[in-house]
């Protein structure tokens, strides 16, 4: 509101004033938020719990920003940035582990991924990534890990997994490799090149594979990188689905979109422009330009006519769409908190 945020709660009444510059989702019982130019936290009181001396804990790669989830407290540490550096805290500001890292993410699993390498709660570095040129963070106990594939060009890598004592459990051998959840983790086997707008590009079919190594489900779905609402957690399972395509016409890229469960079957058909992954039983998806959501049978719960996705609130329990210039905001349930919509 006026350019400023605040929080509101499930029924639209503001419970912290719109006063900040930028503000991040509550995590543990504390919201990593900005104020004049530097980034502190406050309790859903609005009470201000760390003082306001940190810069912008976002990091940028490849041109992608990434800043969601890296300000949250995870098990009591706190990933945050000052002068430069990246350092962590606890819930009452203490300083754990100095402002020594490039970059820095949060603690998963008990470690940490490091411009340093895998870091314990005591910032000792135990595991090296030198070795590596892709990794990271872990997840179901397992981090992607890549090697530069010099046999082509730096462009592609070889991707597998360590498990927390540094061992290869899953071996260099996929194209593409996502972070495991729930269990089953995407990935990509090598079937060629094809020509296409974007110049000669690899024909790759996706899976899903278990901690093993082994396909639990078969490469056979195509690449699903023309998803247009792309999240960097889209390939991943969410509450038991996963958002994959299928091709149309001669595409050798998947074109619509849908779900399938964790045998590979479609639950939810492809049927859409772009599809996002599960939070509390609620998908957003794109069809004809226009967005709405969806629950887990496939039944629209948001009409989908909306002209842009404006995200999600209040640990994702708050869905914004965008139309004719106008802000709406939904409940779960589909209701609209019209009191909030603004110009």
């Amino acid at each position: 509101k006026d350019e400023k945020y605040g929080f509101i709660d499930v029924n639209g009444n503001v419970v912290i004033d719109f006063k900040y510059d930028k503000v991040y989702d509550f995590s543990e019982g504390l919201a990593c938020v900005e104020k004049d130019g530097n980034f502190g936290y406050i309790n859903k009181k609005g009470e201000t719990i760390i003082d306001f001396q940190y810069s912008d804990p976002s990091i940028r790669f490849s041109n992608v920003i990434y800043g969601k989830n890296i300000s949250s407290f995870i098990n009591g540490i706190a990933c945050v940035k000052k002068d430069g550096k990246f350092g962590y805290i606890d819930n009452t500001g203490k300083l754990l582990i100095d402002f020594t890292f490039d970059y820095g993410w949060p603690f998963y699993n008990e470690l940490a991924l490091t411009s340093n390498g895998y870091i314990d709660r005591n910032g000792n570095v135990v595991i090296d990534i030198t070795k590596y040129d892709v990794a990271n963070s872990f997840s179901n106990n397992l981090a992607k890990i890549g090697k530069r594939d010099e046999s082509r060009s730096f462009e592609f890598y070889d991707y597998g997994y360590i498990d927390l004592s540094n061992q290869i459990v899953i071996p260099f051998k996929f194209e593409e490799a996502e972070n495991f959840s729930e269990g089953l983790a995407r990935v990509g086997i090598h079937k060629g090149y094809f020509n296409s707008m974007f110049g000669r590009l690899p024909y790759n079919l996706y899976g899903f594979i278990d901690k093993t190594g082994k396909f639990v489900i078969e490469p056979k779905f195509p690449d699903p990188m023309l998803n247009s609402l792309y999240e960097s957690e889209k390939d991943e399972f969410h509450e038991g689905l996963a958002v994959m395509g299928k091709r149309v016409g001669n595409n050798m890229l998947a074109k619509k979109f849908g779900y399938i469960d964790k045998v590979g079957n479609w639950i939810i058909p492809p049927i859409y422009d772009g599809a996002g992954g599960f939070i509390h039983n609620r998908a957003i998806v794109m069809e004809n330009e226009k967005y709405g959501c969806i629950n887990n049978k496939g039944e629209v719960i948001i009409d989908i006519e909306y002209d842009d996705y404006q995200g999600r609130r209040q640990n994702d329990s708050i869905i914004i769409f965008k139309k004719n210039d106008i802000e709406y905001k939904f409940r779960l349930d589909g209701t609209i908190i019209n009191d909030l919509t603004k110009k």
